[in-house]
């Protein structure tokens, strides 16, 4: 009975991520998103839309509807922001970052969202659900309001 309580908990010890892969998650993470900042800055939407995720299955959801699809969500932006005058400077605030599977392979980023130096300043609120992947993580998901 002694060999079971032992085996049944490196079991359960096994199945749980160390905190060591969480903290290069969250890296990895902030590294796309200060990717995403730096070349929104630089009025490159084609290099912003490296975060997400090049899929049909990718989601864009704001006040005005969901988008659905990589090509979608990137020719809206390119509509909405034809020029790095229109796109002003970005920057983003995380508040919390939260993994949705015991495995890290999925996680929730909190945030603001800051645009100023254009047209029509703003800022808000968002939440990205980022996926890893074998290149690194991408968002699958963009709750922006």
């Amino acid at each position: 009975m002694k060999y079971f309580f032992v085996v049944l908990s490196l079991f359960f010890w096994g199945c749980q991520q160390p905190e060591s892969t969480r903290i290069n998650r969250d890296f990895a993470i902030k590294q796309v998103l200060a990717y995403q900042i730096d070349q929104w800055n630089r009025g490159s939407v084609d290099g912003f839309m490296k975060g997400y995720w090049n899929s049909d299955s990718l989601q864009f959801i704001t006040p005005n509807g969901v988008k659905k699809g990589y090509q979608t969500v990137l020719n809206s932006y390119k509509k909405n922001y034809p020029t790095s005058l229109e796109m002003g400077t970005l920057h983003f605030e995380i508040l919390h970052i939260k993994y949705l599977s015991d495995d890290s392979s999925c996680a929730q980023v909190l945030g603001m969202w800051h645009v100023t130096e254009n047209p029509k300043p703003g800022s808000g609120y968002f939440s990205l659900i980022f996926r890893f992947f074998e290149d690194g993580p991408k968002i699958i998901i963009d709750h922006t309001y």
